[in-house]
């Protein structure tokens, strides 16, 4: 079995002999390189062949991301951001998803070897679905928007993890401001739902932020689950935001979501799961089909990991299975036809 070949970036000697040591634990995946800062790094991707690197974004002589900015026209790979989530840092680590980072994993803040083997796990699963990235076709034009009239009565709920930041800005630019009510779950960090909000609200038309618990859900919004706390709909269409485990691995969930979304509006839903690992979603795009709602996951050959998709898939969850430029278009279509089909 070929190894993913794994280029550590950080000035930190400590981090370094942590990574390097950690990660070669995984039979899977294999450090071909460290260096310590961002000239040293380029003299050696120049030699090596690498799979994916790992980057840290605060170091001297030139921060990571401006490197990063550098580097991916060069060397075209997938970039993980390691980085401490403290403010400045984590408005570093989004700046680097949005020049093309593929996912950040927060150091960890707690000591002790627990912390650091759950840091090491979900460094390394992330590695492993980072190496099978495949890049995303462009966007296409298509059909005219749907009236407020459309769109009255219905919703939208939407769940992605890793790669669903890229996958969520190519879904919006392409929505109008008509469009019904959207819920979204994306797997980040408290730190990142603010930031993500927005900056998703520069390149939509659509009125973005994140959720508050108890607001009523209107034509033309759309709200972040924020970090740490699930997010559902009550049937009066108000959002409930509650802190407590984690489900299906995340909290928030897409589960959560959408089996909140199943019950309190049925038939009047779409359902869309788009890109990341794991199974989260599958089981409540499941009940949301269930109920009578539209339900949609994006393909194979768009997603960045085509593993929660493909769970909901496999569940018989999904009545269509589409690239990722099709999901607007598709979306825009189904709103207006759902609100004609209605008695």
């Amino acid at each position: 079995m070929k190894k993913i070949r794994v280029f550590i970036v950080d000035d930190s000697k400590i981090v370094q002999d942590i990574l390097q040591k950690g990660l070669s634990q995984d039979p899977e995946i294999e450090i071909v390189g460290v260096a310590s800062d961002a000239y040293e790094a380029s003299e050696k991707l120049s030699t090596i062949d690498v799979d994916v690197m790992t980057l840290d974004l605060e170091m001297p002589r030139m921060n990571g991301l401006i490197f990063l900015k550098q580097l991916l026209p060069q060397y075209p790979l997938p970039v993980i951001v390691v980085t401490s989530l403290t403010d400045r840092g984590g408005t570093l680590a989004w700046a680097a998803l949005q020049a093309g980072a593929v996912e950040v994993v927060p150091k960890p803040k707690a000591e002790g070897q627990e912390a650091l083997l759950s840091f090491l796990q979900e460094l390394s699963a992330k590695i492993k679905w980072a190496s099978q990235i495949k890049i995303p076709q462009k966007d296409k034009e298509f059909e005219s928007h749907p009236s407020r009239e459309d769109v009255t009565g219905q919703v939208i709920a939407i769940g992605a993890s890793l790669g669903g930041t890229a996958a969520l800005s190519a879904l919006f630019r392409q929505l109008p401001a008509t469009m019904p009510p959207l819920l979204i779950v994306q797997h980040m960090p408290p730190t990142f739902t603010r930031m993500f909000a927005e900056s998703l609200q520069k390149e939509t038309a659509i009125t973005i932020h994140e959720a508050k618990d108890g607001e009523k859900i209107e034509i033309g919004h759309a709200y972040i689950a924020p970090g740490d706390y699930h997010m559902r709909l009550r049937k009066d269409w108000t959002i409930e935001l509650s802190s407590g485990e984690r489900v299906s691995g995340h909290i928030p969930s897409v589960d959560v979501l959408f089996m909140s979304v199943a019950m309190a509006a049925g038939p009047q839903a779409i359902g869309v799961l788009l890109t990341g690992m794991g199974k989260d979603g599958a089981q409540g795009l499941l009940l949301m089909k269930q109920h009578g709602a539209l339900t949609i996951a994006q393909d194979e050959s768009t997603s960045v990991v085509f593993g929660m998709p493909y769970e909901a898939y496999k569940l018989g969850a999904v009545d269509m299975l589409l690239p990722l430029p099709r999901i607007p278009q598709v979306l825009i279509k189904s709103v207006k036809q759902r609100r004609q089909e209605k008695p």
